[in-house]
């Protein structure tokens, strides 16, 4: 697919919409930074999963972290609003995780002591040592076998950072309790996982890391974004049934999608301002859910609640986190939404051309360049007008 447009086209476009995730962050630390209190977790939670449709404990526990690499290298993915919870960039000790886990660990009640599943996040990568010593993670889970009644432990991290060292002494450690690392796939489309999203990883970095788990007996969720900016409802919906086909290739224990939300200091927030994105609505998620049902899928798909985003702009309604409960408890959907025929093809084949040309003229509104992109071919390549060339990111 990316080899239809000028490789100078993508490059160019990447580097704009990085320019302006950096500026997010930037303004993020300007005006959010909160104090450090480097001893204590975030937060910690006793959350409902579902494990083949039924309800079980999982305890999360957020620890501050250094923040993203992925954000402090490139912005970050242009949805996430997760950095501006995070240390900002600002190293921390292996003592403070340590202290962080051993906090949020205590004073259980009877119900978190006996939860099911116990899942670690920091905003980021658990297996990056830009973020956090590799070692520290394993004190971390000789703190946390110290709850007896959890049976398996949940770690957020990157495709890229998965090797089969790390998985191999993570499994020792945990020793009969198993290992489920969640992984961003974000999308089957490497333009839109590149561009709409700005992650940057191949399509063989994510199976290389699956393999790797496999191998030790480990399970993987993958991350899937539902409606990335820059998309119509009908090319968002091809995306996650084109995703979800593709990972259901991969024999993993299951697929989360996870709905754009409107967070701040994200570009989604300053499309959004422009009128320029609209996360996604009840009529949408109907049709999303619908064509979930009826795919001939192996693997469990499992809709995140927005309710687990960071403060939200535009929040979903009731009726919105109903639907998305009656997937997830295997109830099917309410008439008259349970099957509608698959519409959505018609109008939702993706065209990378228009997709490019697309990005950059919204992308030049935010700005508040008056000039819009256009795209010219050269010796069988698409490339872009001088005029265009010529941003500079807005600090507003």
């Amino acid at each position: 697919m990316i080899t239809n447009i000028g490789v100078f086209e993508i490059l160019r476009t990447r580097d704009r919409i990085r320019k302006i995730m950096k500026n997010c962050r930037k303004n993020s630390a300007e005006q959010k930074r909160l104090p450090v209190a480097s001893d204590a977790p975030l937060f910690r939670e006793l959350r409902i999963a579902h494990f083949d449709q039924k309800p079980r404990a999982r305890l999360t526990v957020f620890l501050r972290g250094k923040g993203c690499s992925w954000a402090e290298k490139t912005g970050g993915c242009t949805f996430c609003g997760f950095w501006s919870a995070t240390n900002m960039g600002g190293v921390m000790a292996s003592e403070d995780f340590l202290e962080q886990i051993r906090n949020g660990l205590s004073n259980l009640s009877v119900r978190e002591a006996e939860a099911w599943e116990l899942a670690i996040y920091n905003d980021g990568s658990l297996l990056d040592e830009s973020e956090l010593p590799f070692h520290t993670l394993i004190e971390m889970i000789q703190i946390a076998k110290s709850l007896h009644g959890f049976r398996r432990l949940v770690l957020e991290c990157k495709a890229s950072d998965v090797s089969d060292s790390k998985v191999s002494r993570l499994v020792k450690h945990l020793g009969e309790r198993e290992l489920l690392l969640a992984m961003g796939y974000e999308s089957s489309n490497p333009l839109v996982r590149d561009l709409c999203i700005n992650k940057g990883f191949t399509e063989g970095a994510f199976n290389r890391a699956i393999e790797i788990l496999r191998s030790h007996n480990a399970i993987a969720t993958a991350l899937v974004i539902v409606k990335p900016p820059f998309l119509t409802d009908d090319e968002a919906l091809v995306e996650v049934v084109s995703s979800i086909q593709q990972l259901d290739k991969l024999g993993l224990h299951r697929i989360d999608l996870e709905i754009t939300t409107i967070q701040e200091f994200t570009l989604v927030e300053l499309l959004w301002k422009k009128g320029l994105f609209q996360a996604p609505s009840r009529v949408f998620l109907e049709r999303m859910l619908s064509a979930i049902v009826q795919l001939a899928h192996r693997t469990t798909v499992f809709v995140s609640p927005t309710k687990y985003s960071p403060e939200l702009l535009d929040k979903p309604t009731d009726e919105v986190h109903d639907l998305i409960d009656c997937l997830n408890l295997g109830k099917g959907l309410p008439e008259p939404f349970y099957i509608r025929p698959p519409d959505y093809l018609a109008n939702g084949s993706l065209n990378d051309v228009e997709l490019i040309r697309r990005i950059n003229e919204y992308l030049n509104i935010v700005e508040g360049v008056k000039s819009t992109s256009s795209l010219f071919r050269i010796n069988g390549h698409f490339v872009a007008d001088q005029v265009s060339l010529d941003v500079k990111v807005s600090n507003s």
